[in-house]
């Protein structure tokens, strides 16, 4: 390379036409690995639900956090400030773009769910995206996340010595 040649390194751009050694600093929201050619600008975020968190960034774009989604508000997010919390009764998994609804027999009280949590024995929860379960009906038993109270099978019956069922086994 000659004395004018431009040389950059990760995060680091030449502008057309220019001989700058250290090269211009990627602005944020853009990132340059330093495998560009010379003379390649920084690479502008595609996926518009990462972000490149600072100016001079050398890494491709990061994802928001589980619990977290993406601001689609935003033309480009540029921190992870700019995630959004996921709404109670649903979840986001790393690098959401929305918040995914809690299945029925599920549920999220959280306002950063990383996952939903089943309904725990002897309740059930019949709707999708919801915060709390509901008891057992009486006379039926519901097992871990139960979306629906069910009837003791053919040949046994309630057991009337426990006030919740929990499991099929509770039926005699």
């Amino acid at each position: 390379a000659g004395p004018n040649a431009c040389v950059v390194d990760a995060g680091r751009y030449c502008p057309e036409g220019t001989a700058t050694p250290a090269g211009s600093v990627c602005p944020v929201g853009s990132y340059c690995t330093g495998d560009q050619a010379n003379k390649s600008p920084c690479l502008p975020i595609i996926d518009e639900e990462a972000f490149c968190p600072t100016v001079g960034s050398q890494a491709p774009p990061v994802a928001c956090p589980a619990g977290q989604r993406a601001n689609l508000s935003l033309n480009l997010m540029r921190s992870i400030d700019d995630c959004i919390d996921c709404s109670p009764g649903t979840f986001c998994p790393f690098n959401s773009k929305v918040a995914t609804e809690c299945a029925p027999g599920t549920i999220s009280n959280t306002s950063t769910a990383k996952f939903c949590s089943p309904c725990e024995p002897g309740t059930y929860q019949n709707q999708p995206g919801t915060t709390s379960c509901m008891p057992c009906a009486a006379g039926s038993y519901c097992a871990e996340g139960a979306s629906t109270p069910l009837p003791c099978p053919a040949g046994t019956r309630v057991n009337r010595a426990l006030s919740v069922m929990r499991s099929e086994q509770d039926c005699v």
